[in-house]
């Protein structure tokens, strides 16, 4: 599943849709996709500061 993790996590970092998730719904691999794919999200939201600018911190 961690397999599953980074093509999520990946795919976020590409810009692609969570549609793009070749899993079967409800499957735990497309679980661990979208848990990939919202982390990597997380992480370039964090990374941003106020203005939308990338934080050099």
């Amino acid at each position: 599943m961690i397999e599953a993790f980074e093509e999520g996590y990946l795919a976020r970092q590409r810009a692609e849709p969570t549609s793009s998730c070749e899993h079967a719904s409800g499957s735990t691999h497309q679980r661990a996709w979208v848990r990939g794919w919202t982390e990597a999200q997380v992480v370039e939201r964090t990374a941003l500061d106020g203005d939308g600018e990338a934080n050099p911190d």
